[in-house]
């Protein structure tokens, strides 16, 4: 058997086989997973076995693979702790995927305190309204939105808690409207994707429905927030994707949180089975983050009638 085998195929191998799947071991080493294939084909030229058995979604170790993971474990992380003596920490990375608003809105303004306590991990976000497949490696976790894309039964869930869905609007909009019959007069911004429409959130609060009927439409939280802000209208929507806007005045509950405002459960990060320790890291500071969010707290009104007022996906 060669000696001299190059150190970048062993650390693909050994990645594989650790996770049993090329896409995930590229996930791990930041390449693509045509690269690993092509290191791992190589060095089973190299040393005349096979390696793997492959499969469609899924790889396993071949008798001569097993015998090499154990060589390989046992180096890379007999390496690993001789560079913790010195102080050198491996480098991790934590590719995240979101659903688009909670990504922009509530998760990118707070990532940095996330990134300044972990600085072994390299923080990978990206944002999309489809969910990314984690089977496949294209992230390692994912923020969902819940009422479109329930989470597989085979992958782990975590509900991130309840939202709140109020009417919003600028100040100078507020002024003008002293009680809810006033949004018969107003202009009422509507976001596609959300589960708590106009005419849902008007009957509860005993007004006309068909108020609701019109008015300028966005596909995403975010653009119905920001397009409230700029005085186009009264949005309904997540108080937590607009708290920023809301602690600053650039938006206000017209109503003074009078109303009878649903809580939903809207999103849940998920994850597969067994998830690598990074995705445990970030599980708790989400968790964390959440628990101290004050957008997640029921206010004195609304706590007074939740066993009737709360709606759930």
């Amino acid at each position: 058997m060669p000696t001299h085998l190059p150190l970048t195929a062993l650390r693909a191998f050994d990645a594989a086989a650790r996770l049993g799947s090329f896409r995930a071991a590229a996930e791990m080493l930041a390449l693509t997973p045509s690269a690993v294939s092509h290191q791992i084909r190589a060095l089973e030229r190299r040393i005349g076995v096979a390696l793997f058995v492959r499969g469609p979604r899924r790889v396993a170790l071949t008798e001569a693979g097993e015998r090499l993971a154990c060589a390989t474990a046992g180096a890379f992380d007999g390496l690993a702790e001789a560079l913790l003596a010195f102080g050198v920490r491996e480098r991790k990375r934590l590719r995240i995927h979101s659903a688009p608003s909670f990504a922009a809105t509530w998760l990118a303004p707070r990532l940095a305190a996330f990134i300044a306590a972990n600085p072994d991990l390299d923080v990978v976000l990206s944002a999309s309204p489809e969910p990314a497949d984690l089977a496949r490696g294209e992230a390692a976790c994912d923020i969902v939105y819940l009422p479109r894309h329930p989470p597989p039964q085979d992958l782990a869930a975590v509900a991130l808690g309840e939202e709140r869905i109020a009417p919003l609007c600028a100040p100078a909009l507020a002024r003008r409207l002293r009680t809810p019959a006033d949004l018969a007069s107003a202009v009422l911004i509507h976001s596609s994707y959300n589960t708590i429409r106009w005419s849902d959130w008007l009957a509860r609060n005993g007004l006309d429905p068909a108020i609701g009927r019109d008015g300028p439409r966005f596909d995403r939280s975010f653009l119905a927030i920001a397009a409230a802000v700029d005085g186009v209208g009264v949005a309904l929507d997540s108080t937590r994707f607009a708290e920023r806007e809301l602690a600053e005045g650039r938006l206000v509950h017209p109503f003074r949180w009078r109303t009878d405002d649903p809580r939903i459960v809207n999103h849940a990060l998920v994850f597969r089975p067994n998830p690598a320790e990074p995705v445990l890291r970030f599980r708790g500071w989400l968790v964390r983050e959440l628990a101290a969010d004050p957008a997640a707290r029921p206010d004195p009104a609304t706590r007074r009638n939740r066993g009737r007022s709360t709606a759930r996906t």
